[in-house]
């Protein structure tokens, strides 16, 4: 059992490990500054529809009754159910 806030803090936290890391990736897969705006603007598509999807579901978990019944103070509850 784990608290909403605190899965989601996760999530983000490793979101964000992923976008830093891959930020180098087109500087290490080419010297051709072309290939690497190519590779970038791909990346950032990506990324992007990530967040949007993971702010979709973040508000429907939120949303969801179980949040609204509990509130913000309550205790840990299964996530995935």
């Amino acid at each position: 059992m784990i608290e909403i806030d605190e899965a989601m803090a996760t999530v983000e936290a490793m979101i964000g490990l992923f976008r830093a890391e891959s930020a180098g990736l087109p500087a290490r897969v080419t010297r051709d500054f072309q290939f690497r705006k190519t590779i970038e603007t791909a990346l950032n598509d990506i990324l992007e529809r990530v967040a949007d999807i993971a702010t979709e579901r973040g508000r429907a978990v939120a949303e969801a009754p179980i949040a609204r019944e509990t509130g913000a103070a309550s205790p840990a509850r299964p996530t995935g159910l």
